[in-house]
């Protein structure tokens, strides 16, 4: 799954007109993240076509259904780390106490709820 966010982060940057490093837009500085989401939800054709470049497929119900299903997951930006994320990465690694260590105190989502409670993810455009 995460592969699959990752192809369609691309999607939505090459739907937005993003290429490599440069911004196609009329907006000096904009950032692309906003652009980008906007356009995987309007632009399927481009978002689909990223989609089946970076994931190699080129089959049409596997394009259609995971357009689909990824059009309202990307671009939502909680930013915040889940303890549960945390809590699976250090049950697999391979290192001392790791699988025994408590998700939770690797986690301070503080800063991220500061931005949220101040307004300035929705100012930003990233959430509409």
């Amino acid at each position: 799954m995460n592969y699959l966010l990752r192809a369609f982060g691309a999607a939505a940057l090459i739907a937005a007109g993003v290429v490599g490093d440069r911004v196609l837009s009329p907006v000096p500085n904009s950032s692309p993240v906003s652009p980008a989401n906007a356009a995987t939800q309007t632009n399927a054709a481009a978002a689909k076509a990223a989609l089946g470049k970076y994931t190699q497929t080129d089959d049409p119900a596997v394009l259609d259904e995971s357009y689909r299903y990824y059009r309202d997951l990307w671009g939502r930006p909680d930013f915040r780390v889940s303890p549960e994320a945390v809590r699976a990465m250090l049950a697999v690694i391979d290192a001392p106490g790791a699988s025994a260590a408590r998700g939770e105190d690797f986690v301070d989502n503080h800063f991220v709820d500061e931005l949220h409670a101040s307004g300035f993810v929705r100012e930003s455009g990233a959430l509409d």
